[in-house]
């Protein structure tokens, strides 16, 4: 585990603020979400080539968006504890309030370089969609993450009540 100076979190949200999510014991960082939106020419090179310099951040913009769902990464010893439902409850809640602001995901792509990537990505509805003999590669959302985003919404109420 990593300390951060004082400062720290601020400093790197201030720069990449949109589409970033820590999530923080304290005043280390246990864990991360982020994700990004392609232009529909970069997303057509990116899935032609999968070379990974080409994606380059168009932002979250009124209107439709081609979400790139990048990393989801959390330390070991906080996965087994809810703490990825914190997590992506709280980039489900984003999203949401994004869409009701006019900013929607007119498509939803990621890919799974690991087997819990793979568990992670298909937990969120997503399916194979360019992917080798064990399942790594490319996964796309069928429904543009509307049914995980509603039910991690439903799932936060839940947690709230209790």
């Amino acid at each position: 585990m990593y300390k951060r100076q004082d400062g720290y979190l601020e400093k790197m949200y201030e720069k990449h603020k949109e589409g970033l999510f820590v999530l923080v014991d304290g005043d280390i960082v246990v864990g991360y979400a982020n994700c990004i939106f392609l232009t529909d020419e970069i997303q057509e090179e990116y899935l032609r080539t999968k070379d990974y310099l080409l994606l380059e951040n168009n932002g979250f913009q009124v209107g439709n968006n081609n979400m790139y769902f990048y990393t989801l990464a959390l330390q070991e010893k906080y996965r087994d504890i809810g703490a990825v439902n914190i997590l992506m409850q709280q980039f489900s809640a984003w999203l949401n309030i994004e869409r009701q602001k006019g900013k929607k995901i007119s498509s939803c792509i990621s890919e799974a370089i690991t087997t819990d990537g793979i568990k992670t990505l298909r937990a969120m509805g997503m399916l194979p969609q360019d992917v080798d003999e064990n399942g790594l590669g490319i996964y796309y959302s069928p429904d543009c993450l509307n049914s995980y985003i509603s039910k991690m919404i439903e799932k936060s109420r839940d947690d709230e009540e209790r």
